[in-house]
């Protein structure tokens, strides 16, 4: 019974990952008018005082995903410039922090 069920378990988990892998290289692929497009934007450098988030920031990630009238925006706004600066950093971690 162990093996049947290891063996069911481990055959549809490969599966599942089949299609995952298979429409994300559709979605990557397609243009923006497509039913299932991603869109991988990099951000070099975002200053941005409205977000909430102190400070310069660098290396960040915008993904956007459209599947037919589902739309959904996840954002990595990066790293904190301040961790970068060298001298006074301390003051900067501790204020982005609290």
């Amino acid at each position: 019974m162990w093996s049947t069920l290891h063996r069911w378990f481990s055959r549809s988990t490969l599966i599942a990952l089949a299609i995952v892998v298979a429409f994300v290289c559709v979605g990557l692929t397609s243009p923006a008018t497509a039913p299932i497009s991603i869109d991988v934007r990099p951000v070099l450098l975002r200053i941005d005082a409205t977000s909430g988030v102190p400070g310069a920031r660098a290396c960040g990630l915008d993904i956007d995903i459209k599947v037919w009238t589902f739309h959904l925006h996840i954002g990595w706004p990066g790293l904190p410039l301040a961790s970068f600066a060298g001298v006074g950093t301390a003051g900067a971690v501790e204020t982005y922090l609290n």
